[in-house]
């Protein structure tokens, strides 16, 4: 089952890593380097209503 995720991590590299990790098994992945940045997007679209 593929799953739209969203990862919030300030350091690059682990990004890199669970992004190209995630995508290798056919989820999406968005992410944001801190906190604010994520606030700003529409996290809904992540969670199942």
């Amino acid at each position: 089952m593929r799953a739209n995720l969203f990862i919030v991590e300030d350091e690059m590299p682990i990004v890199t890593l669970l992004k190209y990790n995630l995508e290798k098994e056919g989820h999406k992945v968005d992410y944001a380097v801190n906190g604010e940045d994520a606030i700003r997007l529409d996290v809904a679209r992540y969670f199942r209503c």
